[in-house]
């Protein structure tokens, strides 16, 4: 029973250990994130229609970011909070990639992966 709980101790030590690490990589990483978070309207799965919020997450040095949809630059966001309101009637009905382009204060250019959604009209 001893060796039981001194390994399940153990382990437990292991693996909280390693958490410090991995979060460290990540504010490190240099990595940049679009999210969409909903205002008002509807959204299931990747279909979207209302009012949301576009909000980037990046280094800590990030100072300018675009966000593209189709590939074009549709948001320019310069200081934090990189957060910015859109509504969907501002974009035809169908299947739109975003995505975000960011600039750190020492000339890295960072991607973010495009993300897909089909955005529904007001009817």
């Amino acid at each position: 029973m001893r060796k039981y709980i001194l390994g399940t101790l153990v382990g437990i030590f292991l693996v909280a250990s390693l958490i410090p690490g991995i979060a460290w990589a990540q504010e490190e990483d240099g990595s940049i994130t679009l999210e969409l978070s909903r205002i008002f309207g509807f959204r299931f799965m990747n279909r979207i229609q209302g009012q949301y919020n576009f909000v980037v997450k990046g280094p800590e040095d990030l100072e300018r970011v675009e966000i593209l949809v189709d590939g074009e630059v549709a948001y320019e966001m310069t200081g934090e909070p990189f957060k910015i309101g859109f509504n969907t009637a501002e974009i035809s009905p169908g299947e739109h990639s975003f995505s975000v382009v960011g600039y750190t204060q020492s000339g890295e250019i960072l991607h973010a992966g495009a993300k897909q959604y089909t955005v529904l009209s007001a009817d």
